[in-house]
């Protein structure tokens, strides 16, 4: 699902507390330039080793794993440097063992202690940056599928969401509008004129986003092939010569984002590109991808010649994990020198800890399958808990033919969560709201229009991501009251090996706790906040959000709708003492205007007052 997924894993793992006497035993080991660090246990064994709640599931038998790794009653953050390069892999093929590896030691600093998990979020954010503030239409609903392949299907999409009266601001063009997958062109025949396009799309309201791959196929003849060479940005192989390498267009060049000369290079390329109208970018293949190999990437022996401040010349695996972060740094730079004015749209697949800075990210390929849409939500939450606020999944699944039911009920989550795109892949049937029967159409519908209408609050949520780094999705546990006990401890390094506290080197020590009142609420896998805004799925196919029963955080939450009750539409509770902005029912966002008028809808306290507006 790109590489995004072990940025995420990363992270997460930094925020991995393990108990004061645990059963795990701690081991290093240094071998051939690497550092390994390995937590051995009893398979069944609890990862957070407090209450026994969830077990440790290897990634490979189950997708528990991604939620039930999250922090248990340990908090911490864990700083590094922005931009940080070094390679990190995690094995969890083992079942019982996990194994870290890299090149070099991080170093780990604690701060602490903390009053809510948000305050981690926000001491993680000093470190890593914020999301950017997105654009406003960004926010909105967006439609893809691989491939809308001509201008005409293109409107025909776009005109089809406005006679339907179903909410859509971006349409995104995949690459089948290249020129024989040419990056920076245009198919002659299928796209003649984008400039034209796009201004018959803004015409009603839409936005265009449009893909660019890492791969430039190596044709002399081919201007950014051409330019590349004679400005030296490729990524070498250890003789120096180019690496090439097969991706969409036949064989390929690479360039060397490390470098500041290649990133200005590419950053000019896209400066160009968005004279054509284009409004956002799709940074995709950029972990980076390459096919007929066994790891689906480049050889870790290529060579980079990056900046002397993020390492200098390296090989491959020094650099892979920042490939991609880099390139939507360079994509996001070349939008900004395009328009000063406007702020600009990436989307990436792969990414590290800080991409947030950058781009937007979305799940990778998933399936359209009832288990694909269960695993959404707590990959997004991960994400947000990883500093990458601005993340979804591909509604209804990328992979294979959603149905009607399944693909309704994952509208319904999925046009709540903060990045909210519908996709799919080539071969499938058609995948947009009206393409599975009257029924489906109007929950999509309803879906959309209660997105449309909370977008004053979810835009809101951004903002306070992009100032103190709070995911704008979070999970249940962050609205439980916690009790604070315990003092700071620092992180510090031994023999060049980051450590935390150790008794006889074998077992992690920490004295920084928050004692949640309700536990169990990080059990939680189909409910999520968007503030004071609790939201209750349901991922069963045979039962709806009103007949499954869903853990509620302590205090008063009291439920809503629009008038749109439907069985698969998510549950809605708003906490006791909050306020929440809500808007027009808009067909996209240039309908709205701050002189519309808003609907506040308050939930008073259990004094009869409220305490905050959102």
């Amino acid at each position: 699902m790109g590489e995004v997924t072990a940025a995420a894993l990363v992270v997460c793992y930094a925020n991995l507390i393990l108990p004061a006497h645990p059963a795990y035993v701690i081991d290093f080991k240094d071998c051939h330039d690497y550092k390994y660090f390995f937590i051995r246990f009893s398979h069944g064994t609890q990862m957070h080793g407090v209450t026994g709640q969830e077990p440790l599931h290897c990634i490979s038998h189950t997708l528990g794993f991604w939620l039930s790794s999250l922090m248990e009653k340990h908090w911490v953050s864990l700083l590094i440097p922005l931009d940080v390069v070094k390679y990190v892999g995690i094995d969890l093929r083992q079942k019982s063992t996990i194994k870290f590896s890299a090149p070099s030691a991080y170093p780990v600093i604690t701060f602490g202690p903390f009053n809510a998990p948000a305050d981690v979020m926000t001491s993680l954010s000093h470190a890593i940056g914020t999301v950017s503030m997105p654009p406003k239409w960004s926010v909105g609903y967006h439609q893809c599928r691989y491939s809308y392949d001509s201008s005409e299907k293109v409107l025909k999409v776009v005109r089809t969401f406005r006679e339907k009266g179903i909410p859509c601001d971006v349409v995104w063009m995949d690459i089948d509008y290249m020129d024989g997958f040419r990056c920076f062109t245009f198919d002659s025949i299928r796209f003649p004129d984008p400039k034209s396009l796009v201004d018959d799309l803004h015409s009603i309201g839409c936005k265009a986003v449009w893909m660019l791959d890492p791969g430039i196929k190596k044709e002399k003849g081919f201007f950014v092939f051409d330019s590349g060479s004679k400005n030296d940005v490729w990524v070498q192989k250890a003789d120096g010569s180019p690496f090439v390498g097969e991706v969409w267009p036949g064989d390929c060049v690479f360039p060397d984002f490390t470098s500041e000369k290649a990133r200005a290079w590419w950053a000019s390329l896209v400066k160009d590109f968005i004279s054509n109208g284009v409004d956002g970018i799709w940074n995709d293949m950029n972990e980076p991808a390459v096919s007929k190999t066994v790891t689906k990437t480049m050889p870790e022996s290529n060579i980079h010649r990056g900046d002397a401040d993020i390492g200098g010349v390296q090989n491959h695996s020094y650099y892979h994990n920042v490939y991609g972060m880099l390139m939507t740094r360079s994509t996001y730079k070349g939008m900004e020198m395009a328009n000063a004015a406007k702020r600009p749209f990436v989307l990436t697949r792969a990414g590290f800890i800080g991409s947030q800075r950058y781009a937007a990210t979305w799940t990778g390929d998933n399936l359209s399958t009832w288990e694909h849409l269960h695993m959404s939500l707590p990959m997004i939450l991960q994400l947000g808990l990883s500093g990458q606020p601005l993340s979804g999944p591909d509604i209804g699944g990328f992979g294979g033919n959603a149905t009607p039911k399944l693909f309704g009920r994952w509208m319904g989550l999925g046009a709540l969560f903060p990045f909210s795109r519908g996709h799919t892949e080539t071969g499938s049937i058609d995948h947009e709201p009206w393409s599975f029967g009257e029924e489906c159409e109007e929950v999509c519908r309803l879906a959309l229009l209660r997105r449309y209408r909370l977008l004053p609050h979810i835009y809101t949520l951004f903002y306070h991501s992009h100032t103190k780094g709070i995911p704008v999705a979070a999970p249940v546990f962050f609205a439980d009251i916690y009790s604070l006990r315990g003092d700071c401890l620092l992180g510090y390094i031994i023999d060049d090996i980051p450590r935390l506290q150790f008794v006889n080197r074998y077992y992690v020590n920490f004295s920084i706790l928050l004692d949640p009142q309700d536990p169990e609420l990080r059990k939680v896998e189909t409910s999520f906040l968007l503030g004071p805004l609790l939201v209750c799925a349901s991922t069963l196919p045979n039962k709806g959000a009103h007949e499954c029963a869903h853990k509620l955080p302590k205090g008063i939450w009291l439920p809503f709708d629009f008038a749109d009750s439907h069985p698969d539409l998510p549950l809605l509770y708003l906490q006791g003492g909050a306020i929440l902005p809500v808007g027009l029912p808009i067909k996209h966002v240039g309908e709205a205007s701050l002189e519309d008028d808003l609907s506040l809808i308050i939930a008073l306290n259990e004094n009869g007052t409220y305490l905050h507006i959102f």
